[in-house]
């Protein structure tokens, strides 16, 4: 099987620039060459068959900030190694999506593999947290005697690695908290997406421990990805809508009103960071334009 990985490097400006100086002073680098590090944000990676080779195990080695894995006519099994490319603790999730066949998805451990769970359709998200040394997940074909599935059998993996702070005094609800005024200008200029919209249903998902708000958008005022709101067509117009994820455990509930939605995009879907509402929003960024402590502006 080969692997075909894509991805967005940078390179680290400091290094290369104390290279070139070194250089234009005519001082010259000894000893061994300098190590220029590589970062990627993206990484698209394709999983093709080889007749040539033995069908096995195929190694993927996922070091980008966040990438996609696409797995077709999956056989035998995939080994992927999570690792941000330097030594820091970190968290690393993955979505998976197994369409018409069934995957089992364990973690490499020393002791040995560690089922996680048996994925059918859309997977609950799975985060594990390392420190310096790489997480290993572990994903092979579970073989179907009984269950015919009537498509072409495909496996995606979306993945994410996040640089962890001190855990020291970490709070299971900060997640839940409501944003500060500081918190909430710092995450309009940041965010993936800020949208003004309302709450049209919200979804708890006991066994994804996660909550789905359906929000219908009147207007998006930015988004780093497109496609994350679809047109929906009625009789008075259409309307933008669009899923955010929030973690069940916060307890959000629909109410009335408009709202200013922002947050980032993980594993490809919308996650809530801050939802005030759109008149109390309006009130702290005149506030903030009057003091000139609004840093952006997407008007």
């Amino acid at each position: 099987m080969l692997t075909m990985c894509v991805g967005g490097f940078r390179l680290v400006r400091e290094v290369v620039l104390w290279a070139v100086l070194l250089v234009s002073l005519g001082l010259g680098v000894w000893g061994r060459p300098a190590v220029i590090q590589r970062y990627c944000d993206q990484c698209e990676c394709i999983l093709s068959e080889d007749t040539s080779e033995p069908r096995g195990i195929t190694n993927v080695k996922a070091k980008c900030k966040e990438g996609h894995v696409e797995w077709s006519n999956p056989y035998g099994a995939v080994r992927v190694e999570i690792n941000p490319g330097y030594p820091v603790d970190f968290k690393g999730c993955v979505l998976i999506t197994s369409e018409y066949t069934r995957v089992k998805v364990s973690q490499e451990t020393r002791i040995g593999l560690k089922h996680i769970q048996t994925v059918e359709g859309v997977s609950k998200e799975i985060c594990l947290t390392a420190s310096s040394a790489p997480i290993m997940l572990y994903i092979e074909l579970v073989p179907e005697s009984s269950v015919v599935f009537k498509g072409v059998p495909r496996v995606v993996i979306d993945y994410d690695i996040e640089r962890l702070q001190s855990k020291l005094y970490f709070d299971p609800l900060e997640d839940c908290r409501p944003c500060d005024e500081e918190e909430l200008l710092r995450a309009y200029c940041s965010s993936d997406y800020v949208v003004e919209g309302k709450i049209l249903h919200v979804e708890h998902r006991e066994h994804h421990e996660e909550t789905n708000i359906e929000v219908a958008a009147h207007r998006v005022v930015q988004q780093s990805k497109k496609d994350l709101f679809t047109v929906k067509h009625h009789s008075n117009g259409h309307t933008l809508h669009g899923t955010i994820i929030a973690p069940k455990k916060c307890g959000v509930q629909q109410g009335p009103g408009v709202f200013l939605l922002m947050g980032s995009v993980k594993l490809g879907r919308m996650r809530l960071k801050c939802a005030p509402f759109l008149e109390d929003w309006e009130r702290v960024r005149q506030a903030a334009e009057e003091d000139d402590t609004l840093e952006c502006s997407f008007d």
